[in-house]
């Protein structure tokens, strides 16, 4: 395979898998609001979570009991998932309804943010 033959296969093997959806008026309202309610539910999330770790910040011996260190973790991770992974998702699924092609090098940075955030949530 030549060089222009590779090409024109990743360009129509890329087209195949980000056409733009084609919703109705209604269907594209609902996902509108769907993907701005989940945007603000999870950086509200992020908000009460951060104040969550400046109350379990181990600031002195007396805080640094296994408890308060189990709970700091928990909201770390659960911060991360409000941070990263929710608005990655959010922005891929804006990204294919309005039919934006992504370079072929983006699935590397989003499949590691979502393993990341799912390993560290688990």
């Amino acid at each position: 395979m030549d060089s222009q033959n590779v090409s024109s296969f990743l360009q129509n093997r890329t087209t195949n898998f980000t056409s733009k959806l084609k919703l109705s008026a209604d269907k594209e309202a609902e996902l509108s609001a769907a993907l701005t309610v989940t945007a603000i539910i999870s950086f509200s999330g992020a908000l009460g979570n951060l104040l969550v770790l400046l109350v379990t910040w181990p600031k002195t011996a007396a805080r640094k009991s296994g408890l308060n260190l189990l709970i700091f973790q928990f909201v770390a991770a659960n911060l991360f998932m409000c941070l990263v992974n929710i608005p990655t998702s959010v922005f891929m699924i804006q990204s294919q309804r309005d039919g934006l092609i992504l370079p072929m090098g983006m699935c590397n940075y989003t499949q590691a943010f979502f393993t990341t955030g799912w390993t560290a949530v688990n």
